[in-house]
């Protein structure tokens, strides 16, 4: 009888498992009614790229559906885990 994985680990998990990364995607935006007011929204995700499915169906549904115009996107990904990069830790301090 296996055990299932801890509900924490699942993201993990899912990221060794498929090749997922960890994509951050910072979207500059501003409202129709107040164009000279710039409004940052930063987003984090796992996605497979480099077509970045679950971004662009982000931002799809950001176009559709929110009053808010995009004028930059920028995404930044981190390289998936290999198994022999992940350590445990053995202890851990806190000072004040």
């Amino acid at each position: 009888m296996s055990r299932s994985p801890m509900p924490t680990a699942a993201p993990f998990l899912r990221q060794t498992e498929d090749a997922s990364q960890l994509v951050t995607v910072s979207v500059l935006y501003y409202l129709p009614d107040h164009r000279s007011l710039v409004n940052e929204f930063t987003w984090q995700t796992l996605d497979r790229g480099p077509h970045y499915a679950r971004v662009e169906a982000f931002l799809d549904y950001w176009r559709r559906e929110i009053d808010a115009v995009i004028k930059e996107v920028k995404i930044a990904g981190a390289r998936p885990f290999a198994p022999g990069q992940v350590d445990h830790v053995a202890h851990r301090f806190s000072l004040n």
